[in-house]
């Protein structure tokens, strides 16, 4: 399950090595090896088929169009990925490149697994080189000339904004969580329970992945704040919203409001760093956008 949608998958995955000895591959290749299995690899109609390597080194994923390669010769086939591509899969959390015969390879972080999955046909359909470029530039979270996207069919310049909104979000998610040690600015609470939260919410006007535009925030106080039940001052203390606890009371809901109300007047953690602070102006904007009385 991911999200609301449930995903049948079948994988095929293989250890990714270096290329060959010295002399015989070119430096900095790398490639799967196609053991193990016989030819054709199983394409199902009712199933996700996934060709994928993994690099222990780095912790990346690389990914291969599996229609291309479903049928290979005898032997120790191999497929091959740059290493530079892997790295660069691994440190923005998405990277392509263009084995030279129109087939498109990723390499990409375990955290975008499932974007991978959704978008998988999509994004080996690219071939032109401009397409290419247009994607590559997206994965670096940069958003490609309006007069490029253009020129490219709809669904594939649906797929290179969509691979931008990826890595952008993710680079201001490991931002934001990293400016506060991964804890939760209200409760200070760790255990991989805790959110990047966007202070004015994407697609609000003035929003952006500044670091000082994100609170790292638990799940239970990141639904409290962006359901406006909690809310945080331009002084940097924690507030709670009258008007919604008098309404969950009416309607039998309001048990554990004391858990709300203690938080009243803490003030937040923050970062180390002042420049990465919640700006006040931001936190006043984010108040307004959630219906405070501000």
């Amino acid at each position: 399950m991911y999200g609301h949608e449930s995903k049948s998958l079948l994988v095929y995955m293989w250890n990714v090595t270096p290329g060959g000895p010295p002399g015989i591959r070119p430096s900095g290749e790398y490639r799967i090896q196609l053991t193990g299995v016989v030819s054709p690899l199983l394409v199902k109609q009712d199933c996700q088929t996934l060709l994928l390597g993994w690099f222990e080194e780095l912790g990346s994923f690389a990914a291969f169009d599996v229609l291309r390669h479903a049928t290979f010769t005898t032997g120790s086939p191999s497929i091959q990925i740059r290493q530079s591509t892997l790295e660069d899969g691994a440190t923005a959390g998405m990277a392509f490149q263009s084995r030279g015969n129109d087939e498109i390879v990723a390499a990409f972080a375990p955290d975008q697994f499932m974007n991978y999955v959704l978008r998988q046909g999509l994004l080996h359909r690219f071939r032109k080189p401009k397409e290419v470029e247009l994607l590559k530039l997206a994965s670096k979270g940069s958003e490609p000339p309006a007069e490029d996207t253009e020129a490219v069919p709809g669904v594939r310049r649906e797929v290179v904004k969509t691979v931008t909104e990826w890595v952008r979000h993710r680079d201001f998610r490991i931002r934001v969580l990293n400016a506060y040690s991964h804890r939760c600015a209200v409760c200070h609470l760790q255990l991989e329970l805790v959110q990047a939260a966007h202070i004015i919410p994407v697609g609000a006007p003035g929003s952006s992945d500044l670091t000082s535009n994100g609170l790292a925030l638990c799940r239970l106080h990141h639904g409290a704040y962006d359901d406006a039940l909690i809310g945080v001052r331009g002084d940097y203390h924690v507030i709670a919203n009258d008007s919604k606890l008098k309404d969950l009371h009416e309607r039998n809901l309001a048990f554990g409001e004391d858990v709300v109300r203690s938080l009243e007047c803490h003030t937040i953690l923050l970062p180390s760093s002042k420049k990465e602070w919640p700006r006040p102006e931001f936190l006043l904007e984010g108040l307004k956008i959630r219906g405070w009385p501000v």
